[in-house]
């Protein structure tokens, strides 16, 4: 395995497992923009995915992030493959933004810088 992520559940509990990434290597890596029936859409051809053992929490639309030294890369699942070889699940991805998981700011009393909260400045 070569990459620990982890992600958190629809209950917020959190999990971590070992995987082994595979990502585009020294191919191309792009996007497609594509029309179909009058409808345009963004395809990631990037290829990214991992290979771990099942692991029931994890599903479409889970977000994680792969830590490597001072950097992150997030991603996405669009798909899960859990047929093909008994106790494996190959989980493809889609490189996305880092997100911001910092709680919200709580505002104390007549903090000025909520005022956009409050209806702007009285």
């Amino acid at each position: 395995m070569t990459h620990e992520i982890t992600w958190r559940d629809a209950e917020n509990n959190e999990h971590t497992q070992w995987a082994y990434f595979y990502g585009p290597g020294t191919s191309t890596m792009r996007d497609a923009i594509k029309i179909s029936d009058n409808y345009l859409y963004s395809e990631n051809n990037n290829l990214h995915m991992f290979i771990t053992t099942y692991e029931g929490s994890i599903g479409r639309d889970t977000y994680f992030k792969v830590p490597y030294k001072e950097k992150e890369q997030a991603y996405v699942v669009t798909e899960i493959d859990v047929n093909s070889t008994p106790g494996v699940v190959y989980v493809t991805v889609d490189p996305t933004y880092v997100r911001d998981e910092a709680s919200a700011p709580v505002q104390e009393g007549e903090d000025k810088e909520f005022f956009w909260l409050n209806g702007g400045l009285k």
